[in-house]
């Protein structure tokens, strides 16, 4: 009995879910055909990462190099999250809520914007019209399986009625199926990936190098202490307790660490932020996206050695030319019911692969007493999907757009 209730009210929740994201599409479906006729202005630019919630990523950072170089370009930041919006304009940057009368004025006339993850990161109702120009910088050079590729994403490859719905909706709601006019790629391998993966001509995608990849090439000063970085990458979008894979042996890693006079520090992808119950321990440390101001990349190139699985932050940690521990703990399972890879794994992955805990030590310590039987390969790999490696992405990639006013 209790179980068919809690079905129902799920039900409930929704339906009503569904209605009012129709109510909130039928309410703005008039403000984007408004905003189509609108003229556009090329000086104002358009910046927006992860949903709208997170001041992140490859749209940070090229946001924040256009403010500093192109004082001509008026460079606005979109976002739902009002903590980033104080944030901005405390650092003397132009940031508005997305949805308030200047997102709507001032993502109408916008020429360019620019996205990390989706249409949402903006003002999808007026951002995304035709006589705007979209750029999908995107969130990291694919190693698994993405959007039109990935065949686990029933929302974006719909069979059946669902996918007589699906077209039926974007008809009538055009800022639902509109497309990227660009995308930003590190290589052309990945350019391949991009080019199967969102159904893009290849000619549309710009070979730059991403902008966040720029702070490899900052200056740092690393401590005495050897500090390590654990970054698995997300599971069912969220949905699986990535902690698993480690919260039980916490206070055995911990020992072993302390020993060795290492301290680890574990940061875990976005969509696990809300089902972690990590604790911190005398040399395990977890990271807070609140500590880093939401954004890993303002102190990645900090650590000496880099521990993940799937996550595509090893293709950009490369860049630094640091050791890279694999633990792909689950590839076999991962693969077969979360994600395939678009590369076999063993053959672009520089670093040894450890099943356990334990093995990942054992290849922590080579590292940290100057065993390092990797440095060849990483470089190899590192070409293939980097091209550039001179921390002038943010600069290019401003110069394409430059070209096309």
């Amino acid at each position: 009995m209790l179980l068919k209730s809690t079905e129902l009210l799920f039900s409930i929740f929704f339906m009503s879910n569904k209605l009012l994201k129709l109510i909130i599409y039928i309410l703005n479906t008039p403000l984007y055909w408004v905003s189509s006729c609108m003229p556009t202005n090329s000086n104002i630019w358009i910046f927006g990462a992860w949903f709208g919630e997170k001041y992140a990523d490859n749209s940070k950072y090229l946001f924040e190099y256009v403010n500093q170089s192109h004082s001509e370009i008026r460079a606005i930041w979109f976002s739902t999250n009002k903590n980033v919006i104080r944030f901005l304009n405390q650092k003397g940057y132009e940031a508005y809520y997305t949805y308030s009368w200047r997102g709507y004025y001032l993502g109408a006339i916008a020429k360019f914007v620019f996205l990390s993850s989706a249409f949402t990161d903006v003002n999808q109702y007026v951002c995304s019209t035709k006589r705007t120009t979209i750029i999908q910088l995107w969130h990291g050079t694919p190693l698994k399986k993405i959007h039109f590729d990935d065949k686990f994403n029933t929302f974006l490859n719909p069979t059946g009625i669902n996918h007589i719905i699906k077209s039926i909706k974007e008809w009538i709601f055009p800022f639902l199926g509109r497309d990227y006019d660009y995308m930003v790629s590190s290589s052309e391998l990945v350019s391949n990936c991009y080019h199967s993966a969102f159904r893009i001509n290849k000619k549309k995608i710009l070979l730059t190098g991403y902008p966040r990849n720029d702070v490899f090439f900052n200056k740092i000063n690393n401590g005495d202490k050897p500090s390590i970085v654990y970054m698995p990458t997300h599971r069912n979008e969220g949905e699986f307790n990535v902690t698993s894979f480690f919260s039980n042996h916490l206070e055995s890693i911990n020992d072993k660490l302390s020993q060795q006079d290492i301290t680890l520090y574990i940061k875990l992808h976005y969509y696990h932020l809300n089902n972690c119950n990590i604790k911190n321990l005398s040399n395990i440390i977890y990271i807070n996206d609140k500590a880093i101001d939401q954004d890993i990349y303002t102190i990645i190139n900090n650590f000496d050695i880099l521990i993940t699985d799937y996550s595509s932050i090893y293709f950009d940690y490369l860049l630094s030319n640091k050791p890279i521990i694999f633990a792909p703990f689950d590839l076999e399972e991962y693969t077969r019911k979360d994600r395939e890879l678009y590369f076999n794994y063993n053959d672009v992955t520089a670093g040894p692969k450890c099943q356990n805990w334990d093995e990942v030590i054992v290849e922590l310590i080579k590292f940290i007493s100057g065993v390092d039987d990797y440095k060849k390969e990483r470089q190899i790999i590192n070409n293939r999907f980097n091209t550039f490696q001179d921390g002038n992405n943010s600069k290019r990639v401003v110069e394409f757009i430059k070209q096309q006013i």
